[in-house]
């Protein structure tokens, strides 16, 4: 059937309005995909920005962490990710509420690691320049130290410390938050500053049976320095002084004063460094002062060796009588000791040396053979043996204190001159006089001849341990005044072997 035109026009219109409709309908369509493309785009390039600026919250601090922090940074880090990508995942549209809590707790802790990685940094230049000549490292630093060196990270510090058994103290410890507290001290010497001390305080004169009995003789007048001020079993006291001498009184000083003096006005790094070098206990209270038992411990070490220096000079005296001992007694008989000054020659020798005091004694029982070596035997004109021999049949005849050299060797003296020989003269020792029979004598250091005999001071009486240590006092003040006079311009003989007072 045939279409009339108007049919046709009207078709077509209606066709051609389809047809745009369709594409509207296609073109708006495509429109939305864009558009959700775009808005697809528009939410992964925010959520990316978004997720790149809470990753920068959990970024590491800036600057270099210490050796031992590092590792603690580095796994604190990545912990808080694992949190963050955790809480993002199990909450994706309201996780940006717990991310500032999450953020916050990690920027604290990380606070504490830079705090600790600054002060371990100041640590190690602290210790890298200091000046180690002069310092004083304690045993508890060395404990630490050793830990220190070996520890990969914190907690393996912390665990080394803990196996070395250290505890923190005066020069070194560790802050609440993990960091070092670090002091540099000074070495200083303090039984040195002690002993100076000591020799400052004036002898004053005593009299007293009870230590006449004790040094083996009965004195009438000694003069010596007190060593407390009550009454003790360590020495005379001021008060005992004071008894006797009430013009004196209760004045004179005393080395427990000294002692006490240290203790309380001394600078507190000195009094640790005593109690670190003799391993006492030294704890403070709050307020910085000793505790009573650290004070304690301390004050008795002390004066446990200050005691010695109280010197008690004779001045007028008498030997006791000798009362004979039992035969199967092995501790022998002993005089008193004799402080002298003088030329002496040994009966066998040709040469002479000079001696600072004798005690007489009878002592060995049976002879004896005993090693002798170039280094702490003599023969009869002072020399050293030529080589290690073994002394037969020898029976100790006395101590003697002789002036020796730089060496330890008796000094030679020129009989008639004796200033010759004042420049060799630089200390005095302690010397047992050894005989074969009636034949020549040795003359060997009481040290190495203590050391290898167990007959003497084998069950010492009290006397005789008493001039023993009298004669080490005495050879231990002339070491230090012999010193000393060297250093004076133009000093003669006479006043370089002058008597202590």
């Amino acid at each position: 059937m045939a279409t009339s035109l108007g049919e046709g026009i009207a078709l077509q219109g209606r066709t051609n309005i389809a047809e745009q409709i369709g594409r509207m309908q296609f073109q708006a369509g495509e429109a939305e995909k864009n558009r959700q493309a775009k808005l697809a785009i528009a939410g992964a390039e925010k959520a990316a920005k978004q997720e790149e600026q809470d990753l920068k919250k959990f970024a590491l601090p800036s600057g270099a962490f210490h050796r031992l922090v590092l590792p603690d940074v580095q796994k604190t880090q990545v912990k808080y990710l694992d949190e963050f990508r955790k809480l993002k995942q199990e909450n994706p549209q309201t996780y940006q509420n717990a991310v500032g809590e999450l953020a916050a707790a990690y920027d604290r802790e990380m606070a504490v690691y830079a705090t600790r990685s600054k002060d371990l940094n100041a640590y190690d230049l602290m210790t890298a320049t200091q000046d180690k000549g002069s310092s004083y490292f304690s045993n508890n630093w060395k404990k630490f130290n050793t830990a220190y060196e070996n520890a990969s990270d914190w907690n393996s510090l912390v665990g080394g410390l803990e196996k070395a058994g250290w505890q923190p103290d005066a020069q070194l410890g560790l802050r609440p938050n993990g960091s070092i507290n670090y002091t540099p001290v000074k070495r200083s010497d303090p039984q040195k500053l002690i002993e100076a001390e000591i020799f400052k305080i004036p002898t004053v004169e005593f009299k007293s049976s009870i230590k006449g009995q004790k040094y083996g003789y009965s004195t009438e007048i000694m003069k010596l320095r007190p060593v407390t001020r009550e009454i003790s079993p360590l020495g005379v006291s001021v008060q005992e002084v004071a008894q006797y001498n009430p013009t004196l009184g209760q004045n004179a000083a005393s080395i427990e004063d000294v002692v006490d003096d240290f203790l309380l006005y001394s600078p507190k790094d000195m009094v640790f460094q005593y109690a670190d070098q003799n391993s006492l206990n030294y704890q403070t209270d709050d307020s910085g002062q000793l505790t009573e038992e650290s004070y304690a411990q301390i004050k008795d070490h002390i004066m446990g060796w200050a005691e010695k220096y109280s010197s008690p000079t004779v001045q007028r005296s008498f030997v006791r009588e000798h009362q004979p001992l039992p035969v199967d007694r092995e501790e022998g008989s002993v005089a008193a000791f004799v402080p002298s000054v003088g030329i002496y020659a040994s009966t066998y020798g040709g040469d002479s040396t000079f001696e600072f005091g004798n005690l007489p004694y009878s002592f060995d029982k049976d002879p004896q053979q005993i090693p002798g070596k170039p280094i702490d035997t003599f023969t009869s004109d002072f020399n050293p043996l030529d080589k290690p021999a073994t002394l037969q049949n020898v029976k100790a005849t006395q101590v003697v204190l002789l002036g020796v050299d730089n060496t330890g060797k008796p000094i030679k003296v020129d009989p008639n001159n004796p200033a010759n020989s004042k420049g060799n003269l630089v200390g005095v020792d302690l010397f047992v006089q050894l005989q074969s029979g009636s034949g020549p004598y040795y003359y060997k250091k009481i040290d190495s001849y203590a050391s290898i005999t167990n007959q003497f001071l084998k069950k010492p009486n009290n006397q005789l341990e008493a001039e023993i240590k009298r004669m080490n006092l005495r050879a231990a003040k002339y070491d230090t005044l012999i010193q000393k006079r060297r250093e004076v311009s133009g000093y003669t003989w006479d006043a370089l072997i002058a008597q202590p007072e």
